[in-house]
């Protein structure tokens, strides 16, 4: 091959060569100039170009070098600005530009754009809300709101405005309005109110008016008197008052309800027995008063008191209970203490001294309940045993024995596998098993045992009747209960009109006591018998002879269907 040499014209190619330098120069100048997105590094001498940090003609940016610019600066509401290869902003990362009419990011609004927000929101009543020209709520048109001392919208008041009300328009009697943060009133400092469970005669607060502080929630039937707890947890007796039974510093009978003078009314609980009776304070301590020559007031000596005493080294009692002349209480630690007359075993503590200071119950714990009869003790454990110590001549115990037991005995669980509730009589026992079926043992002349006979049994005979009982009561010689449905039944003595049914018939099986519906507590007495309604009114019949009943009748007459108790 050959090879052609290339000829070429040194002055002609230098032309060129000036030529094409100049023109490549040009033409990037011009690409950097006006092309920012191609750029030009910056020469080996630090010359101009896009890159070089410093701020050319024609770039809004280099690297860094914002020239002072930000987000806000460029109308947006916030964010980070930067620089893109091409030395322009990168506005990517800045948010929002206030006055879009979109709402977005931090903006809380922006033109018409308020997000849904409204006065309300705010805690204004009413008015318009509106967008600021910085894209921030302006709520300079809206009105009424907690906390500028005018009561308005659904406002009950607000700081000192209370517009015109008082306690009075809250059916309290008197005190000092007040109003919370909230603007909701406060009644923290008005005082007196039906419903405070404080019966306020002074402001003709009855039983008819507000049963909810006046009526009756508890009672019980002594042998000659009665007792009975108000729903303001003070003491009311009525009845036979000569052994100071009625706890109001007089001997005097009272054929109606007068106050027993407790330290103070937080009673929790009462019993009655003979000639004396007892009731629990809300502090766990015991209070007697009556006949004590037996000890059955438990203060320590042998006195009667026509005042409450308090019984003696006893605390943390739950419940009491009252027999002819002893007494008993279930303590918090579910023991039993007893105290009075001990001549047939009826303390339970393993001798027949009695004494005037409370003695545990031997051997018997986890106790939820205790009954007093006669002259026997009955309990319920937590365990749904029934146990029973004291007399037992009639059988009154069921342990299937008839002899004195100064010590607890369990009653016969073949009869009755499981005891909810039990109540002693004279000389009989009742119960009610975990099905509610009623049970009754000892003495039965009068058909107190229910069982449609009248002979006695040392062993549990089931009542025989329709239905199930939810409470039981045992008296002298009769016995009374509720059923579920709140009815009240009486069986055995009738003789002065104390099964309630209108005559004075004695009823060896359960006869339903007349007009005694919604009935929630029963109690049998020696020959009367009383009841609670729902309503909180009491009801007594059967024996009157010494105002017992309650019914402000002075001529002593018996009664053989259910009369009110007189309202205090």
């Amino acid at each position: 091959m050959h090879h052609v040499p290339l000829t070429v014209n040194p002055v002609r190619l230098a032309v060129r060569l000036i030529m094409g330098l100049w023109l490549g120069t040009a033409v990037l100048f011009t690409a950097c100039r006006f092309d920012p997105v191609v750029g030009l590094p910056p020469g080996p001498d630090g010359g101009p170009g896009c890159g070089n940090g410093v701020l050319d003609q024609d770039e809004e940016c280099d690297g860094t070098n914002l020239g002072g610019q930000t987000c806000q600066s460029l109308g947006y509401a916030s964010g980070t600005l930067s620089c893109t290869s091409a030395c322009a902003f990168a506005r990517s990362n800045c948010i929002d530009v206030c006055g879009d009419g979109v709402a977005t990011g931090i903006e809380e609004c922006d033109g018409s754009d308020l997000k849904k927000i409204t006065c309300a929101d705010y805690g204004f009543y009413q008015g318009t809300l509106r967008c600021g020209d910085t894209c921030l709520f302006d709520a300079t048109d809206c009105t009424g709101k907690c906390g500028d001392k005018i009561k308005n919208g659904p406002e009950q008041c607000d700081e000192t405005d209370l517009g015109h009300q008082t306690c009075q328009d809250f059916a309290y009697y008197g005190g000092t309005l007040l109003c919370d943060d909230t603007c909701h009133v406060n009644l923290s400092r008005c005082k007196g109110t039906c419903g405070d469970l404080v019966c306020d005669d002074t402001h003709n607060e009855t039983l008819a008016t507000c049963p909810q502080d006046c009526g009756w929630t508890a009672i019980s039937a002594g042998s000659l008197h009665t007792c009975a707890l108000r729903r303001d947890q003070s003491v009311w007796c009525w009845g036979l008052g000569a052994s100071g039974q009625l706890g109001n510093n007089s001997t005097a009978s009272s054929d109606v309800p007068v106050p027993v003078q407790l330290p103070r009314d937080k009673a929790i609980a009462i019993a009655t027995g003979d000639n004396h009776s007892c009731a629990v304070l809300d502090d766990g301590t015991a209070w007697c008063w009556g006949a004590g020559s037996l000890g059955q007031l438990g203060q320590g000596h042998w006195d009667s008191s026509m005042v409450p005493v308090q019984v003696s080294t006893l605390t943390g009692a739950d419940s009491i209970a009252a027999g002819a002349n002893h007494s008993c209480a279930v303590l918090h630690d579910q023991k039993i203490m007893c105290w009075g007359d001990a001549t047939a075993g009826q303390l339970g503590n393993g001798n027949n001294a009695k004494s005037n200071v409370p003695v545990q119950v031997s051997g018997l714990s986890g106790v939820v309940s205790v009954s007093c009869g006669g002259n026997h003790t009955c309990a319920v454990k937590a365990n749904y045993e029934a146990w029973c110590w004291g007399s037992d001549t009639n059988g009154q115990l069921g342990d299937g024995g008839t002899g004195l037991q100064n010590f607890p005995v369990q009653v016969v669980h073949q009869q009755i596998a499981t005891t909810s509730a039990i109540a002693g009589g004279q000389l009989h026992t009742c119960a009610i098993d975990g099905g509610g079926l009623a049970w009754c043992w000892g003495f039965n002349d009068a058909g107190q045992l229910g069982d449609d006979s009248y002979t006695q049994t040392n062993v549990p005979t089931q009542v025989d009747t329709t239905g199930s009982f939810t409470t039981i009561s045992a008296g002298m010689k009769h016995s009374c209960g509720i059923k579920n449905d709140n009815t009240v039944w009486c069986w055995g003595q009738g003789a002065f009109g104390q099964l309630g049914t209108g005559d004075s018939s004695n009823h060896p099986t359960p006869v339903q006591v007349s007009n005694m519906t919604q009935s929630v507590s029963v109690t049998s007495g020696g020959y009367h018998s009383c009841a609670i309604r729902t309503d909180g009114t009491a009801w007594c019949w059967g024996a009157n002879g010494n105002d017992q009943l309650g019914i402000g009748d002075s001529d002593h007459t018996n009664q053989t269907t259910p009369q009110q108790v007189q309202s205090p």
